[in-house]
C-alpha cells in the first residue's frame, strides 16, 4: 500500500538537506501536449471506455520549482474527458449509459542525472490526485446510434469522488537556452486499472 506519511518524510529530509547547499532556486511554468490512457474499469456493473483522449493529444500545463541543481518539486494538471460505457437493460428497450471525466492534478518529486551541460535524465515519484465524476443515466436503446442520453431522461446517479494514487516517472529534458527547456516523459500511475500517460514540455524558467 502507498505509504504517504513515508514519501512527506522523504520529501521533507531531501528539501531540508538542499536548502543547506544554498543553491538558488528557480522556477519554471510549463506547457506541453499529451496522450493518455486509462485501463476500462466497471461502474455500477456497467463496463466504462476510459480512455477518453487515449488516441489524440490532450493539453497540460504545470509548475516547477527546482530547489537543488539536482531535486525539484512538479506541479501539473490534465483531465480525461468523454469517458463512456453502456449496458443494455435485460428485456427492455432501454440501456444504462455511465458518462466518466476527471481531472488529474500530478505533485512529483524530480531527481536530475546531467548527461552533459545540456542534457538531463529526471526519475519521478509522487502522487496523482483525481477528482472524479461518473453520472449513471438511463436512456432508450435507440438512442445509442447518437452516442448521447438526452437531458430529460432519468439521472439515476451522479458520483463525485477524489482518489489518490502512486506515480512514478522517467523524462529527458534538453536544455535549449538558459531560460527554455524541452523535455519528453513517461509517468505510470496504480489509479483505477491502471493510468499511463506521456508526452513532450516546454518550460520557461525565471
Amino acid at each position: 500500500m502507498f505509504n504517504i506519511k513515508f514519501i512527506l518524510f522523504t520529501y521533507l529530509f531531501v528539501v531540508s538537506t538542499a536548502f543547506a547547499d544554498g543553491f538558488e532556486s528557480k522556477l519554471s511554468i510549463q506547457l506541453g501536449l499529451m496522450s493518455e490512457s486509462l485501463s476500462d474499469f466497471s461502474y455500477q456493473n456497467v463496463n466504462v471506455d476510459a480512455d477518453g483522449a487515449g488516441m489524440f493529444f490532450n493539453h497540460t500545463w504545470g509548475i516547477d520549482y527546482q530547489y537543488s541543481k539536482n531535486w525539484s518539486l512538479q506541479f501539473g494538471v490534465t483531465d480525461i474527458e468523454n469517458g463512456q460505457g453502456d449496458s443494455l437493460i435485460t428485456g427492455a428497450d432501454q440501456l444504462l449509459r455511465v458518462k466518466f471525466r476527471a481531472d488529474l492534478y500530478r505533485l512529483e518529486n524530480i531527481y536530475r542525472t546531467y548527461l552533459n551541460q545540456n542534457i538531463s535524465f529526471q526519475g519521478k515519484v509522487g502522487v496523482l490526485i483525481a477528482k472524479e465524476k461518473i453520472a449513471l443515466q438511463q436512456c432508450n436503446n435507440s438512442d445509442l446510434n447518437f452516442l448521447f442520453c438526452r437531458d430529460d431522461y432519468r439521472l439515476i446517479n451522479v458520483s463525485n469522488d477524489m482518489k489518490v494514487s502512486a506515480l512514478l516517472g522517467v523524462a529527458v529534458e534538453y536544455k535549449l537556452s538558459e531560460s527554455w527547456t524541452t523535455s519528453a516523459f513517461y509517468n505510470y500511475a496504480n489509479y483505477r486499472n491502471g493510468y499511463s500517460e506521456k508526452g513532450l514540455l516546454l518550460s520557461y524558467k525565471f
